[in-house]
């Protein structure tokens, strides 16, 4: 089973090897702005990381009641993004509201008593409601901007703006970029071309039929490098190329059909080689099986980039090394496990064809 990674498992190991983030800090409201982080008198400050620094709260079940209270009116299905509700005039466009103690949503617009939602946020399951559902206002992961480390008078600090609900909490501060940024940074790590799997998944060979449905990763039949049929009738595992297919692509999915097929055989099946691409992740709990050594260093190559842009040269003189290292273990990753993979020939025994004849294009 492959290793699964969650957004926050990429951004603090990222982080961590840049020396950008405290970790695990007990962070204690004194008001509305200010903090208190004990451990942070053991920390010897660093004036140029502090300059850009940011307070993240990560994502918990606070809830609080609306003014005046809320509640769902009539049906909804899982899917709509319009929920009308009894009273909107508490909400405002960019809370997070909590339906029936369950599923989160982002409101992005109000229109009277209709509020357009991103449904399923924070990594809830978006449901069905029949009306009458308690509507409250809630919270996703935050981060504030820190506009002043108090050290070394006291362990305080002051962020920009409140968050949501002033309360205790487990946190972390980023240094020199933001966590929408680091985010980022992940997602364009995760949509390079580079950043891929070849895998092998196996289809059953059914009686009489042609045409069989590819798995949903496979978008483009550029990801196909080969079919082979694999031969298990004997201890010995024989495979070879499919002798005639074509990938038809349908409305972003593919269908895999044979020309030619073998004469049936129950212990034949079909063995797809394909190179597989990874999506960005969005939420906190959200994961991605893209392996680890291939992911981390091509996403802190990409970190340091948009560092480089927001802080220029003292960040290019700091972090140039850190970074060609980061490109450096990608290229090894790609040569040392990617390109063979691609590459491997499944039939070497089989005879080269030649045709009799030149093509019709070929000109002396």
């Amino acid at each position: 089973m492959a290793e699964t990674l969650t957004l926050t498992q990429i951004r603090e190991t990222i982080m961590g090897d840049a020396g950008l983030i405290m970790d695990a800090l007990s962070v204690v409201a004194v008001d509305t702005d200010t903090y208190t982080i004990d451990a942070l008198a053991d920390k010897a400050p660093d004036p140029y990381r502090m300059r850009d620094s940011f307070l993240y709260k990560p994502s918990n079940d606070s809830t609080a009641a609306f003014a005046p209270a809320v509640t769902v009116s009539g049906a909804h299905d899982g899917t709509v993004t319009a929920i009308t509700v009894n009273d909107a005039s508490g909400i405002t466009a960019g809370d997070v509201a909590m339906i029936d103690s369950a599923e989160k949503v982002l409101v992005t617009l109000i229109t009277g008593n209709v509020l357009t939602v991103v449904r399923g946020f924070d990594g809830t399951t978006a449901v069905a409601y029949t009306g009458a559902e308690t509507v409250v206002q809630a919270a996703g992961p935050e981060f504030r901007r820190i506009t002043t480390f108090n050290y070394p008078t006291t362990n305080t600090v002051d962020i920009a703006r409140a968050f949501t609900f002033q309360e205790d909490f487990v946190g972390q501060i980023f240094f020199l970029i933001d966590p929408d940024d680091i985010r980022k940074s992940i997602s364009t790590a995760l949509k390079n071309p580079q950043v891929r799997t070849i895998e092998r998944t196996t289809i059953t060979f059914v009686n009489n039929t042609n045409e069989y449905a590819l798995p949903t990763g496979l978008h483009s039949k550029t990801q196909v490098l080969g079919v082979y049929f694999r031969d298990a009738s004997s201890s010995d595992v024989s495979e070879q190329s499919a002798p005639a297919w074509k990938i038809i692509e349908d409305d972003n999915a593919l269908t895999l059909h044979f020309i030619t097929l073998p004469t049936f055989n129950a212990n034949v099946a079909f063995v797809v080689v394909w190179r597989k691409f990874f999506s960005p992740l969005t939420f906190d709990a959200e994961t991605t099986t893209c392996p680890e050594e291939l992911l981390i260093p091509q996403a802190e190559f990409e970190l340091f980039t948009k560092i480089f842009k927001q802080h220029g040269d003292t960040a290019r003189r700091m972090f140039a090394q850190d970074m060609a290292i980061a490109e450096k273990r990608v290229q090894e990753y790609v040569v040392a496990v990617i390109s063979p993979a691609e590459t491997r020939e499944y039939n070497i025994n089989e005879p080269l064809f030649v045709p009799d004849v030149l093509p019709k294009s070929y000109s002396w």
